[in-house]
């Protein structure tokens, strides 16, 4: 029971409190159609190989929890009404766009109609022809995850009705103003599957609408092959998955040309840097270790004690002698540029002079997480840090159940070190983690930080709401209650003939293959 309340917290996208505060926002914006630029891509011959560990053989999407799959498995062989935009400039961020629509109209603040493109067709499988994708296919694929039984119903939480009001279009109304519905739609388990398939009796097949084709074979090694039909098509004609035992396999992989690009270690990338690879950094939002302190306990319902400890430690320092890449951050997963902290911000809240610890008459315990080497590393730093400050602590390693048992679901320390379970969307943050009342809560919050929250959850005018975006940042910070100590970023190394690969991964979605390409 215990491992599944926590992957149920770690899945609750919102928390009661959204339903509470279903009122009415202000609209001010009026409604505006906004089109999808299709931009074709011509395949170029040729076989991508790519190193994974691990493998998963499961296809239903709706029905599994998976990045895996979603990544390297089926995911990129189906369509989502909405995608994210792999581009260099925004690969950072969560900016989406149309993928099986042409357009998309927000008519009000709970009330979304899409239009689909006309070009989208499942592809054929057996006895299964090809068709174009309708919206009661949409709706009968939406409905499915809205199941209280699918792992991922909460992705439709917000829906009160989708209804197809003709062979194209479809129409969503939100029981309250939800700003991350267009989010919820490109998540990677929002796939598109045709209505008929389970009548049809290919529940367990791979039918799609993207563009790849996919196939597994015996050992596990993933094949996608580019739809020519496809209205976009795909950068490479044919990428295979190819598996490794374990990411040190893969790595040995990559170094033996077997593979053209994979994740690496950071420590690796020295010395593959000098034989002349290239690699991109994927910056991982919603993922990493965090730092936190309990408001709700002596002696950090004090909060000068708390400011005092952030204040007294180098995180940049910490994460770049432990991890070797990272970033430091509020937490917050970021939709685009604007919603970034002013530069300088995070430097008032760190690594300030003249910080002395022992004025916290109280000893405390620093409870870390043990998931491998570079965590007790950066674990060991941290305590060095709070240590030069005078601080009076002993640290208590805890294994992985006994951190999920001890932090997220008794709520038991004083401060911890450790990961936040994958956090994708940016209300799922701001009412579950930071909110009071939420669900994932754990260091307590304050009246504020609720209002700031309760705000940020229902606000749709983009520029308000990434102004409040930073203000919820910075009272969080200034609250000392926890930060992205060391956001997770994954170095993906690859060969002289890779290009275009664009380290964009949010979510766990696979957009970014149909763009990368081995000449």
């Amino acid at each position: 029971m215990q491992g599944k309340f926590v992957l149920v917290i770690t899945l609750l996208l919102m928390s009661w409190l959204i339903a509470c505060s279903n009122a009415d926002a202000d609209f001010n914006n009026p409604p505006t159609i906004i089109p999808n630029n299709i931009e074709r891509f011509e395949p170029a011959s040729g076989v991508l190989r790519v190193g994974v560990a691990g493998s998963f053989p499961y296809n239903d999407l709706h029905g599994i929890i998976s990045e895996w799959a979603t990544l390297f498995g089926p995911g990129p062989s189906y369509s989502r009404l909405m995608k994210f935009i792999p581009d260099m400039q925004s690969s950072s961020y969560m900016e989406v766009t149309c993928d099986l629509c042409v357009s998309y109209d927000r008519i009000n603040d709970k009330t979304y109609k899409f239009v689909l493109n006309s070009s989208s067709k499942f592809h054929n499988f057996g006895e299964f022809d090809s068709r174009p994708v309708t919206s009661a296919d949409v709706v009968f694929s939406l409905k499915q995850i809205a199941d209280t039984e699918s792992p991922h119903n909460l992705l439709m939480e917000s829906v009160e009705t989708m209804e197809s009001i003709s062979n194209s279009e479809v129409k969503f109304t939100l029981k309250y103003p939800d700003p991350d519905f267009l989010l919820k739609l490109a998540s990677p388990y929002a796939v598109i599957i045709p209505s008929n398939q389970f009548a049809d009796g290919l529940d367990r097949e791979v039918i799609g609408s993207g563009p790849w084709t996919y196939k597994r074979g015996q050992s596990g090694q993933i094949t996608l092959s580019s739809r020519e039909e496809h209205p976009r098509g795909t950068n490479s004609a044919v990428i295979e998955f190819r598996i490794g035992a374990n990411q040190d396999m893969v790595l040995r992989m990559l170094k033996n040309g077997s593979v053209d690009i994979a994740r690496v270690p950071e420590s690796s990338w020295p010395e593959l840097e000098e034989k002349g690879y290239n690699s991109s950094v994927i910056h991982r939002q919603g993922r990493g270790v965090i730092f936190a302190l309990n408001a709700n306990k002596k002696p950090f319902d004090q909060i000068a004690n708390r400011q005092a400890v952030f204040a007294a430690l180098n995180p940049v320092q910490a994460m770049e002698n432990s991890f070797g890449v990272g970033i430091v951050s509020a937490g917050l997963p970021l939709i685009n540029h604007e919603w970034e902290l002013p530069e300088g911000t995070m430097a008032r809240f760190f690594n300030r002079d003249g910080i002395d610890l022992r004025n916290i008459e109280q000893s405390f315990d620093l409870y870390v997480a043990n998931f491998g080497d570079d965590y007790l590393t950066h674990a060991e730093i941290i305590a060095s840090q709070l240590k030069a400050k005078g601080a009076n602590f002993e640290v208590k390693i805890l294994t992985r159940s006994e951190y999920l048992k001890q932090i997220w679901i008794n709520k038991d320390f004083d401060a911890f070190l450790g990961p936040i379970p994958p956090i994708d969307l940016p209300n799922n943050f701001a009412l579950s983690f930071v909110h009071s009342n939420g669900g994932m809560n754990v260091t307590g919050g304050t009246k504020e930080l609720d209002e700031l929250a309760e705000k940020f959850s229902m606000e749709n005018d983009v520029t308000s709401r990434a102004t409040i975006a930073i203000k919820l940042q910075e009272k969080l910070l200034d609250q000392s209650l926890s930060f992205m100590a060391a956001g997770k970023s994954e170095r993906w190394v690859f060969n002289e003939l890779v290009e275009n690969f664009v380290p964009s991964m949010p979510m766990g979605s696979g957009d970014l293959w149909s763009y990368v390409k081995k000449n």
